[in-house]
């Protein structure tokens, strides 16, 4: 059995000498796939929250034309989107670090 200082060894030894075969030089870096990552997510959140807008419209009405108010769970819905938006532009602000701005 061989210790974890000799496999990790091993293992950069075998990336050195394989070099281009194993990562091309046009991989996208480890920054790149973050960023493609978290537009994936954002543009996920934003199909999401235009087919909740479309629902809460369409709710919403009957409710106004009765001359209530909306459900609670809609508030909760809403705040939901909010935060999610929140946490994937932090997430943005760290992986792009000055980039972003």
């Amino acid at each position: 059995l061989q210790e974890p200082e000799e496999v990790v060894g091993a293992f950069h030894t075998a990336l050195e000498t394989l070099g281009d075969k194993v990562l091309p030089k046009d991989a996208p870096s480890e920054h790149q796939l973050c960023s493609q990552v978290l537009s994936g997510v954002s543009l996920f959140l934003i199909g999401m929250n235009t087919c909740y807008m479309g629902v809460e419209t369409q709710i919403g009405m009957g409710y106004a034309k009765k001359g209530q108010n909306l459900p609670e769970w809609t508030f909760t819905v809403d705040l939901s989107f909010t935060i999610l938006f929140g946490l994937e532009l932090l997430a943005r602000m760290y992986v792009e670090k000055r980039a972003f701005l």
